[in-house]
């Protein structure tokens, strides 16, 4: 089961990689755009940051280029699968875990 962590969970960078601070493993992230292109918050993004040994993650806002071209590691899902993934964060970290 996974867990979302807040100001507890740290992450350290080693050889311009980001760590898990607890058990060392790397650390996964992923980001999504949020907002249409044509809207002024555009390049506000939902990023997460996730660790597959400790099962943890931490979601926030964060700031993408609007010229920087994001992987939609949805894709190929129907419209039902991913809005329901989008929905429960913990099950969207799950299946991001599996795809990376």
């Amino acid at each position: 089961m996974w867990r979302r962590v807040g100001a507890g969970w740290s992450v350290g960078d080693v050889d311009g990689r980001r760590v898990c601070n607890h058990c060392g493993t790397w650390v996964k992230t992923y980001a999504y755009r949020y907002y249409p292109p044509g809207d002024p918050s555009y390049e506000r993004c939902v990023g997460f940051a996730w660790c597959s040994e400790c099962r943890v993650y931490s979601g926030n806002m964060v700031q993408v280029p609007r010229r920087r071209a994001l992987v939609d590691l949805l894709d190929g899902l129907d419209d039902r699968e991913r809005e329901r993934l989008l929905r429960r964060e913990a099950e969207l970290i799950g299946y991001l875990d599996r795809k990376c």
